[in-house]
């Protein structure tokens, strides 16, 4: 910017004053009336005089809150007392000619006026009115001798070239009368002086009067303009006393130490009206009119300066021909805040503010410099410019570079609540370093000010008929009609109004015209993510950090994932008034919000350009940190190139490779399969090219390669289409203990979107567009309803990571047409059956948004749930669908064969054992609360983010974080924290288990009974009892799988025999074993014997088949789960619940062509034939059963766990499958029910000392009864 002739009146120290001043040259020895102009002929059309007097009238339209007092001064020596009344005569005179009081200033005039007044005011009009020719002979104080027929002479003629034009006249006879006997003018002459000074002073300002028949309407402009600081007080006298003359404060223009009359300007919040003080000096005369005044006091005069005022002399020339504009800078300041909120301040004095203007020279224009005066009083900037009628246009800048501290900047220093802002200059290092988390509150004290800012194409905010209006500064200055595009002026009390936090869009090449290539407009995006010119459909969510909470501002109505705010031009003005913008999303690209500004680039364009606002940049990594997280994606027709030895991969048709993030891992198809081998994303360079960490393996180079891409399942698992986005040092946490000793607070928000649409007629639009505006915001409710936070588990040695980081979900539902390309689509259907979720698809059910109205109506026929943490919770089925959408696996099992596996056949499940299949008020289970492991996996992407080498090193330094869940249940304090370590064992992947393993069967063997004793004289006698022999403990066949939990909801919500965990042992599990048991069952037909030759064949129902393997299946998991666990000193799992997982399945009812029944899948094989007994013969394999339909399922459940496994006696017919058949020998018995035993169990706990290579474990548990 080139620098101007521009003059800053600002004084931090010091209340600023204005002054107005005239002295000797304009008050005659001994007379209170004030002089039109100066005696010497020269200067008699000359500014000042009464045409500066004039001046005090710009000064209100300057600054409306200014408050005036007038001083007057005499000639020092002399008469204390007529001092005092000379001066309060000259000082009330002005008030007079300002207040528009004629006949007050008549009678002050008529008393003390002197001859030499009346020759000067006749010389004043002799030179300044055409032809009015009444110049009187020497100006002097003499009337006697030739003067007296000089004045008399000069008098007539003046009264004359009056009464030519103003009415009513003024009496010729007054000439020889009473004017030459009293050697004075009467009271009529001084009104028509009066009335001749209104028009000199009109003339100076530039209004017109319509006629000279009575007094110009300059009476108007007054009552609504001037203000006087106390209005029973407009003028004070001073005597020969000498406010306002200490030489250091001397100025150029002032001249007169003594006689002389000041109009002060105060501003007007430095006038306390209800105290009537001036600073801390009560407005009143402390000694009188009889004391002189000197500036030792005491008491101090509130008018004098010394350490209380800084005095502005006023050249009122320049100030009657310039204009002045009104401005205010408005700032989001963190440190004024109210109800932890921040609050908009205005930027306080400081600022250069340089006026300029265009002027064409030939075929371009130059950009001109205007000489400016710049004032400041409470948050308005005064720019006061030189008029020029030839400028057509103006607009202002300014800069806070400081050329001679390069390393320093200028901010705006807010100390703390109770203070008020001030400009500070200081070193940008030292600003920086207060960034640490323990010094961060001393770092949001320092506002950034724009290095260079321009009004050009800024937003320009103003008040019309009560209401906030804006637009580009030309384009308001045009539309208000505002000099020089019009005649209207601005007002101090509305001033135009810039805010510093406006925001514009910047990508990573530092274009505002973003979306652009060639960087002529900026762009949306379609939803096919072509490209299209902004609109009034286009919109952005933008996110401020208010009361300490991450929140999306001013959400619309029916899209309340969006801001209320039309994104027609690359300009954020409907800004948030409580909080700090921090986060802008738009057509799928994130910008962040922090400490950059517009600035002059090789991309800006000028009076195209905003210069100086707040900059959103895409991807600031300074600030922010975002990654795509999601399932596997196959990229159809696409493929890419790996070459050996490189790291290099160049894709064919793959703008998909854009889309991409780096973590993310890649597989190539090998056929008939996908590779086994997983390579990660370094970085993403354009659409056809991205790094690996790694190079391929040289069996996996070439071109053409298919692939699919996909997260780790640690971030992501099943059908997750997500992002995750870090945002640095959002606030001050206000009360860091609770909040760990964490002293600031960070955010991790976790974006999902996706459009609508409608499945047939039998969904409406009305509750298509219902289904998309509530859905996706009650599901952000309940997943931010437990309030988590993310904190440090090992912080990094230089404390970067030492602060807390709040998971915020954002569910975006897309504006129809723009926005960019969807993440999912969503279907809304009738059926009451669909809740599913994909990778890029979704079906919901039409009422599956909402809670459900009645327990009835609800899909689990469940109420409200109460958990662990008091919390209560119903039934949200949309929650649950996008906590899949989020990378989130199903906690509930398929144990009616619904996921079907050719390794697992339907026995399969989405991981082994479905180990948290029993937390029923579990989100991914019956959809009601949320838990702490359901979080993790945007822990775990942000842990390996900050980790060495990572992209949030820098931010965070290495710091691990932990999840903390704080709350209060019956009025006391808990905290949960859930840690799932990486080393030395990988314990990330809630859904992966630490350990598995299988065990055979093996029969039990019964402990054996005492042998009798013989006694004498039996054979074989005497002989003592025998004791009788340990019994082997039996196996079962069964998968086992060992997941280490985290200290969550789940590890504190297991009960022991229904006894809660609290209360049980007052310590989280800290594992579970689950134990799988997969059982296939075959019911065959029996043919019964019902008479010596009658036989019938029995069948069973579907319903009969459901029930028998319901119940055998609740005789494992309800007589077994929730009553046993393992106790050790293990450092990962002290505590470890086993959980019994049966799935019971009738294969045969299953298996289609395609997906084949397969019983060698099962642990066991089940036969159940209707014969309508009990009776089982002993089984060949142990695992296969044949069993009757009356068998006891207590009984097959416990033989399943190696028990009551052996059979006596001899061999008898046994049929099989029909009675009028022969029968087979086998052994037999009959079950009847038994119990389980703990001892039953101890294999379980075997397995576990084995696996872990730890015998500390203990089995602990009470068998139900």
């Amino acid at each position: 910017m080139a620098k101007t002739h521009a003059k800053a009146v600002f004084s931090l120290n010091r209340k600023v004053v204005d002054v107005l001043e005239f002295g000797e040259e304009f008050y005659t020895k001994g007379s209170p009336v004030f002089m039109p102009s100066k005696p010497d002929e020269a200067d008699q059309g000359k500014i000042p005089g009464i045409k500066g007097l004039a001046a005090t009238y710009k000064q209100f339209e300057f600054d409306s809150r200014k408050r005036l007092v007038v001083v007057g001064h005499t000639d020092t020596g002399g008469d204390i007392k007529k001092n005092f009344e000379l001066a309060s005569a000259r000082a009330e005179a002005v008030v007079c000619l300002l207040a528009g009081n004629v006949d007050r200033w008549a009678e002050i005039s008529e008393k003390g006026q002197k001859v030499e007044d009346i020759k000067r005011i006749l010389n004043h009009f002799h030179f300044n009115r055409k032809n009015w020719k009444c110049n009187p002979p020497d100006i002097n104080d003499k009337w006697d001798g030739n003067n007296e027929q000089g004045i008399l002479d000069a008098t007539k003629k003046f009264f004359k070239a009056y009464n030519k034009t103003h009415r009513p006249r003024i009496s010729m006879a007054l000439v020889d009368g009473s004017i030459k006997t009293d050697k004075k003018w009467p009271k009529d002459v001084w009104k028509a002086v009066f009335r001749l000074y209104l028009e000199e002073m009109c003339t100076a300002l530039s209004i017109k009067w319509k006629s000279y028949k009575k007094n110009p309407n300059i009476k108007k402009r007054i009552k609504s303009e001037i203000k006087f600081i106390l209005d029973t007080k407009k003028s004070v006298g001073c005597g020969d006393s000498f406010p306002m003359t200490e030489p250091k404060f001397k100025s150029n223009y002032q001249q007169d130490k003594f006689r002389r009359v000041e109009l002060l300007f105060f501003n007007g919040k430095d006038i306390n009206q209800k105290t009537n003080r001036i600073g801390s000096r009560v407005f009143a005369c402390m000694v009188g009119g009889t004391t002189k005044h000197t500036s030792a006091g005491p008491p101090k005069c509130p008018l004098w300066y010394n350490n209380h005022l800084y005095a502005s002399y006023i050249d009122p020339e320049k100030d009657l021909k310039a204009v002045a504009y009104h401005m205010a800078f408005t700032y989001i300041d963190q440190v004024k805040v109210k109800d932890k909120k921040p609050t908009v301040q205005k930027v306080p004095a400081g600022l250069k503010i340089e006026a300029y203007f265009y002027k064409k020279v030939g075929k371009t224009k130059q950009k001109k410099p205007v000489r400016s005066v710049i004032k400041f009083s409470d948050g308005v900037y005064t720019v006061k410019v030189e008029g020029a009628p030839k400028r057509n246009n103006i607009h202002f800048e300014f800069d806070t570079k400081l050329p001679s501290a390069p390393d320093k900047s200028k901010w705006v220093f807010t100390s703390d609540s109770n203070a008020a802002p001030k400009i500070t200059a200081k070193v940008n290092n030292e600003v920086k370093a207060l960034r640490a988390p323990d010094k961060y509150a001393d770092y949001i004290k320092y506002y950034d000010l724009p290095k260079e800012w321009s009004s050009e194409m800024y937003w320009t905010r103003y008040k019309s008929r009560g209401k906030d209006k804006g637009g580009r500064f030309k384009t308001v200055m045009k539309n208000l009609k505002l000099k020089p595009y019009g005649k209207k002026k601005t007002k101090a009390d509305n001033p135009l109004t810039f805010s510093l936090d406006d925001i514009v869009l910047i990508d990573s090449k530092g274009r505002q015209n973003i979306n652009d290539p060639k960087n002529r407009t900026p762009k949306d995006k379609k939803k096919s993510n072509a490209l299209t010119s902004l609109s009034g459909y286009s919109r952005v969510s933008l996110f401020h950090v208010t009361g300490e909470e991450f929140l999306l501002y001013k959400p619309m109505t029916n899209y309340p994932a969006l801001t209320d705010f039309k994104f027609k031009r690359n300009l954020i003005t409907d800004l948030p008034v409580d909080g700090v913008a921090r986060l802008v999303i738009f057509a799928n690209d994130f910008y962040s919000v922090s400490g950059k500004r517009t600035e002059i680039n090789p991309k800006f364009k000028a009076g195209k350009h905003v210069l100086g606002c707040r900059a959103a940049v895409l991807g600031d990594p300074e600030h922010h940190f975002g990654t795509r997280v999601r399932a596997e994606i196959f990229a159809k027709g696409q493929t890419i190139t790996l070459a050996n030895g490189s790291q290099t991969v160049t894709g064919n048709k793959t703008k998909f490779l854009s889309e991409l993030s780096p973590g993310l891992q890649l597989s190539i198809w090998i056929g008939p399969k996908w590779s086994t081998r997983k390579y990660t994303i370094a970085s993403i360079k354009n659409d056809t090219e991205l790094t690996l960490t790694a190079a391929p393996h040289n069996t996996e180079v070439g071109a053409g390669k298919e692939f699919k891409t996909f997260s780790p399942p640690h971030h992501c698992v099943d059908c997750g289409n997500f992002q995750l986005h870090y945002i640095h040092e959002g606030c001050v946490i206000s009360d860091p203990a609770k909040a760990g000793g964490l002293k600031v607070r960070s955010f991790l928000l976790i974006y999902w979107n996706g459009r609508y649409k409608r499945s047939g007629s039998s969904v409406a639009n009305a509750q298509l567009k219902t289904f998309a505006r509530e859905g996706p915001k009650n599901t952000k409710e309940r997943w931010e309803d437990k309030g988590y936070t993310i904190e440090p588990q090992t912080v990094d040695a230089n404390n970067k990571g030492k602060l807390q980081i709040k998971p915020v979900f954002h569910f975006e539902t897309k504006y129809p047409n723009n926005g960019g390309k969807h993440g999912c689509m969503v279907t809304i259907t009738n059926d009451s059956n669909d809740g599913q979720m994909s990778v890029t698809s979704s079906k919901m059910y039409k009422k599956s948004y909402k809670v459900p109205a009645t327990n009835a109506a609800s899909e689990y026929k469940r109420g409200e749930e109460t958990d662990v943490d008091g919390k209560k919770y119903k039934e949200l089925i949309i929650a649950h669908e996008y906590g899949h959408g989020t990378g989130k696996d199903d906690d509930y099992a398929y144990e009616d064969g619904e996921q079907y596996d050719a390794t697992d056949n339907f026995f399969h499940q989405y991981y082994p054992g479905m180990p948290y299949n029993w937390d029923q008020t579990s989100m991914m289970n019956l959809t009601a609360a949320p838990r702490m492991r359901q979080v993790w996996n945007f822990v775990n992407r942000l842990n390996e983010a900050a980790s060495d080498n990572k992209e949030l090193k820098g931010l965070l330094g290495g710091t691990s974080y932990k999840m903390v869940h704080r709350f209060n249940k019956g009025g006391t304090d808990k905290t949960f924290n859930f840690f799932l370590a990486s080393t030395p064992n990988d314990y990330r992947d809630t859904c992966k288990p630490a350990n598995t393993g299988t065990t055979a069967f093996v029969a039990g063997k019964a402990a054996k009974a005492l042998i009798p004793a013989i006694p004498i004289g039996q054979p074989g006698g005497p002989k003592p009892e025998v004791p009788a022999r340990a019994g082997v403990q039996g196996k079962g066949k069964l998968a086992l799988a060992l997941y280490k939990l985290g200290e969550d909801e789940t590890a504190w919500s297991i009960k022991i025999s229904g006894v809660p965990n609290d209360v049980h042992t007052g310590k989280p599990f800290d594992g579970i074993l689950a134990v799988s048991i997969n059982v296939g069952v075959k019911f065959k037909s029996y043919k019964e014997k019902t008479g010596p030759t009658t036989y019938t064949t029995n069948n069973c129902s579907s319903a009969f088949k459901k029930a028998w393997m319901a119940d055998l299946r609740s005789r494992i998991k309800k007589e077994l789960s929730g009553r046993y666990y393992l106790e050790g000193t293990n450092a990962d799992f002290k505590k470890t619940y086993i959980y019994f997982f049966p799935v019971v399945l009738d294969l045969k009812a299953l298996a289609t062509a395609s997906k084949p029944e397969d019983f060698g899948k099962a642990h066991y094989v089940v036969t159940v034939r209707i014969s309508n007994n009990t009776i089982v013969p002993e089984p060949g394999p142990a695992t296969e059963l044949e069993v009757g339909n009356y068998s006891s399922r207590k009984w097959i459940a416990r033989y399943m766990f190696g028990q009551d496994a052996t059979w006596t006696g001899a061999a008898v017919p046994f049929h099989s499958r029909d009675e009028s058949q022969p029968g087979v020998n086998r052994k037999v018995k009959n079950v009847v029910d038994a119990p389980f035993k703990l001892a039953d169990l101890n294999f379980i706990r075997d397995w576990l000392r084995t696996e872990l290579g730890d015998n500390s474990f203990v089995l602990k548990g009470t068998p139900k009864p």
